[in-house]
């Protein structure tokens, strides 16, 4: 890793974090993706907050339009879904399912992929080298490795949300937080795009 690069990250670390925190947060980053470390706790924390994955979400199969409870990674930034900000009514949470790995690969089976397009694939998610995949390796509440197609990410009422029905499972550490932001930035907000975007010229009178 370049100085400059290295010296971008120093920049991006979050200021509120101590001088220990950076130091550690800096390291596990330098080890990024072989560091798979992403599990923490947030103590006294109640709500959803983004990096969180909770059971009892509600996913909408497009192909059967059949709701079904899901575990979901939360998505939606944490100060937009609190409850001490005062969202709107209409105000939505956004999440993408949590998928087990050995699942994902049955699904490239069953789709007639090879064993060996199977195992590239899979070394690819843990690299975490596919973009619009996260992967998750076990840890607390999962107990197989997983995956979350962040191009599946779906809405859920805020309001609709049964506080009876849903729990945290796990919490993402500072670095695992990171990993999916990394991740959310390179899916979302990638300016290699190759396409030269013209204004709209109006011909001459």
């Amino acid at each position: 890793m370049n100085e400059e690069l290295l010296e971008q990250i120093r920049l991006s670390l979050p200021p509120y974090l101590s001088a220990e925190s950076k130091r550690a947060l800096l390291e596990q980053l330098l080890r990024y993706p072989q560091n798979t470390n992403y599990y923490g706790t947030i103590p006294g924390e109640t709500e959803p907050v983004q990096g969180d994955a909770w059971q009892g979400l509600e996913f909408l199969e497009f192909t059967t339009a059949q709701r079904q409870s899901v575990v979901g990674l939360i998505v939606s930034n944490s100060c937009d879904i609190t409850a001490e900000n005062d969202p709107d009514s209409d105000q939505c949470l956004l999440f993408a399912p949590i998928l087990d790995m050995h699942l994902f690969a049955r699904a490239l089976r069953d789709a007639g992929k090879t064993e060996q397009a199977i195992d590239d694939t899979l070394n690819g998610i843990r690299k975490q080298e596919i973009h619009r995949l996260l992967y998750l390796p076990p840890g607390p509440g999962i107990e197989g490795e997983s995956v979350v197609p962040l191009d599946r990410i779906q809405s859920q009422p805020l309001n609709s949300i049964n506080t009876a029905k849903v729990r945290r499972l796990f919490t993402l550490n500072q670095y695992g937080w990171y990993v999916l932001l990394i991740k959310l930035s390179i899916h979302f907000t990638r300016m290699q795009e190759k396409l030269e975007r013209q204004p709209i010229t109006t011909p001459a009178a």
